[in-house]
């Protein structure tokens, strides 16, 4: 009787433990989307190409917080204001996927279009990549984002574009990011 109430007590105590004995987890992916968080300023000077070619400059302002049930998707809404191009908005969506082991990008470009197809955004040290693939007229065109990160508060960009399969880019837009609030 002695010793099976000292092992149910120990049983009890283990159990009442057992929080304090976890191990510590495995650092979180999605823990790496926290460098997006807050309000940012954007600044893109596109390369047009032919003839009338000049240089075309958009100011996006950009917010981004995580969803309110935790840290596993992060909201950016985003609103591009350039002379030349016109007011345009977007809203995205940004998660980890363990399966694939690489983010996911989902967008909306303008209130009421179709969400555009997932995306998928490769995080390799201080450096995000996005690739992504438009169709028009029986013709392809994939198009390469880079983010990268200087410091917490700012990174440079680049965007690249190529007709034949990724074998050759084209630089389109370069730009700056910073960050001008929490």
């Amino acid at each position: 009787m002695k010793t099976t109430l000292v092992v149910c007590m120990t049983i009890v105590a283990l159990a009442w433990l057992a929080p304090a004995w976890t191990a510590p987890a495995a650092e979180d992916p999605s823990e790496k989307l926290s460098e997006s968080v807050g309000r940012w300023e954007i600044e893109w000077t596109w390369n047009a190409q032919g003839e009338s070619a000049r240089q075309l400059d958009t100011r996006i302002l950009r917010e981004c917080r995580w969803a309110p049930q935790g840290h596993d998707y992060l909201i950016c809404s985003m609103v591009m204001t350039s002379a030349t191009m016109g007011n345009h908005r977007r809203l995205s969506v940004l998660s980890y996927d363990p399966n694939e082991k690489n983010y996911v990008v989902v967008a909306i470009a303008n209130p009421g279009m179709r969400p555009m197809a997932p995306q998928t955004l490769n995080i390799q040290g201080n450096t995000w990549t996005e690739v992504t693939e438009i169709k028009y007229a029986g013709k392809s065109t994939q198009t390469r984002s880079t983010t990268d990160w200087l410091a917490p508060d700012r990174a440079t960009l680049k965007s690249e574009s190529s007709d034949d399969g990724g074998a050759h880019w084209r630089l389109t837009a370069s730009g700056t990011e910073k960050k001008i609030g929490d």
